[in-house]
């Protein structure tokens, strides 16, 4: 009826248009095909309900640099039984990290003042 392909007269229905030439049927075997459609025509499809927008993700996994069959746990510090045994010459250390700021240390004296009301707290 919007589109004025026929019209109804109480009972009667007259086709208007010999030729119908289907804008949805079109649209949708645009999207099968994977053509770029206009956003109109996509919002229209979706408000009727004739398609569903899913986003689909996919992964590839493949093998690394550093593919190893068993983990082996890195040693964070050199002991002295490993300079012994010699062992130390066949171990992955951990890197250093020497950006690390470390602990704040509390310096300096508080105020006399300060030291009775943090002492009221307690």
């Amino acid at each position: 009826m919007k589109k004025k392909w026929f019209s109804i007269d109480k009972t009667l229905v007259k086709r208007l248009k010999d030729e119908v030439l289907d804008d949805d049927r079109i649209g949708l075997q645009n999207i099968r095909d994977g053509l770029e459609q206009a956003k109109e025509v996509v919002d229209g499809l979706k408000k009727r309900k004739f398609i569903v927008q899913e986003t689909v993700k996919s992964f590839t996994v493949q093998k690394g640099d550093k593919y190893q069959i068993e983990r082996k746990k890195k040693q964070t510090d050199l002991t002295s039984e490993m300079v012994l045994n010699g062992s130390w010459k066949g171990v992955e250390f951990k890197p250093y990290n020497f950006n690390a700021l470390g602990k704040e240390l509390a310096s300096g004296n508080l105020h006399p003042l300060l030291k009775v009301a943090f002492m009221s707290y307690r």
